[in-house]
């Protein structure tokens, strides 16, 4: 009996020390070994928890360990197929890497299309009625560039921290990979209203929420090489894109059946240089 329970406290002090080994390895993958960074992506104020973690002092539960495989490029990324194998960070060997990244890393919603949606008049009401369900949460999210917006759901599971102009904390809950632009040019702005987006403030776009009437939306149009910003206006069986801009040339259009809508947008951070 004592050689039993002698084993299994065995076991449980190395499962304790390779949780802290991948917790380690999962910092330096995403936050380039920054443990502010990484407490704030899982929802903290700053890095104390997470040190505690390290240490030893608390424990890598199985809450924190869901929490960690729910962010971008970290599925099953404690398992037991993955534990104690070098990870995707700073000391991992090629075949780790391959292993970790790719689309099929995503998180397992159950839903099959992806975060990306194309929407026709003919198949309006079934995104809506459709559209993703995802825990969501306030954390830290990447300041990412337009183009990168137009192909985020092919480049997000490999997303790295250095490959965001920075990180900002959410003031809203979203989902996991929502992320920020900055606002370009002037099609989007009225004085008179003070929903309207000037040149250079920041919103948050969150993949997964529901494009319903007057929503702000990121999407793909044709003639554009790159997403624009716009309003969603529903009429009847037609929808528009409404640009907010008075004196815009063309300012409200009939959306096209191949558009791509690739978020929606959840609040606008403004700076005051």
């Amino acid at each position: 009996m004592r050689s039993w329970c002698y084993a299994t406290k065995m076991n449980e002090r190395e499962l304790a020390r390779q949780r802290i080994e991948a917790l380690r390895a999962a910092i330096d993958k995403l936050c380039g070994g920054n443990r502010t960074a990484f407490g704030k992506r899982l929802g903290y104020k700053d890095g104390a928890f997470v040190r505690q973690m390290l240490s030893g002092d608390r424990p890598v539960t199985e809450k924190t360990i869901r929490a960690i495989e729910a962010l971008p490029g970290m599925k099953n990324w404690f398992s037991e197929a993955t534990i104690g194998v070098p990870h995707h960070g700073a000391h991992a060997s090629p075949a780790a890497a391959e292993h970790k990244v790719g689309a099929s890393d995503a998180p397992n919603t159950g839903e099959k299309r992806g975060l990306i949606t194309t929407v026709g008049k003919n198949t309006w009401s079934r995104m809506v009625k459709s559209a993703e369900l995802d825990s969501q949460h306030q954390g830290t999210y990447p300041l990412i560039s337009w183009a990168q917006a137009r192909t985020w759901d092919s480049i997000v599971d490999n997303f790295a921290y250095g490959d965001a102009e920075q990180w900002l904390d959410s003031p809203v809950a979203v989902s996991q990979k929502s992320y920020y632009l900055r606002v370009r040019g002037e099609s989007m702005y009225d004085p008179a209203d003070h929903r309207s987006f000037r040149e250079g403030e920041i919103v948050l776009v969150d993949p997964k929420g529901t494009p319903d009437h007057r929503k702000f939306i990121v999407v793909m149009v044709d003639g554009e090489a790159e997403p624009i910003l716009r309003q969603l206006i529903s009429e009847g069986e037609r929808i528009y894109l409404k640009a907010l801009n008075p004196a815009w040339p063309e300012g409200i259009t009939e959306i096209q059946d191949n558009a791509v809508i690739c978020g929606v947008v959840k609040t606008k951070i403004v700076t005051y240089d």
